[in-house]
């Protein structure tokens, strides 16, 4: 069967992107942060926005995560390259992101500031 059908033991799109960079991690211990936002980023392109309510993160994380599924649900992969360069230069892509947060999530104006400069620092952290 092809990928992407019911019963196939290929993986499809994201997933099977997901499960190669699962390996290269595995081997090579610089790639878990790596590895962390594409398991973020791969629910919010099936704008599963619930994905992380059942994980126990810090707020530092939380943050993080929250910005890597939202980026994940505009498919901004596929039109700006690196998040964490393009949320502190790309003023259309933070507004985007903050609206995602807003209606999604319910974050005050100060939540999706502190959600979005929370990414970069814990990027960086």
């Amino acid at each position: 069967m092809g990928a992407g059908r019911w019963n196939s033991s290929v993986p499809a799109g994201s997933h099977q992107r997901l499960e190669l960079r699962t390996g290269r991690a595995a081997r090579d211990p610089t790639g878990v942060a790596s590895l962390q936002d594409a398991w973020a980023y791969a629910p919010g392109q099936l704008e599963a926005f619930g994905a992380l309510t059942t994980l126990v993160l810090t707020t530092s994380h939380l943050h993080r995560w929250t910005v890597t599924v939202v980026y994940g649900s505009l498919q901004a992969h596929q039109r700006s390259g690196d998040l964490l360069t393009q949320v502190q230069i790309n003023l259309t892509l933070k507004e985007e992101i903050a609206g995602v947060l807003e209606r999604r999530f319910g974050l005050s104006a100060t939540e999706r500031a502190a959600s979005i400069n929370g990414y970069a620092d814990a990027s960086f952290g």
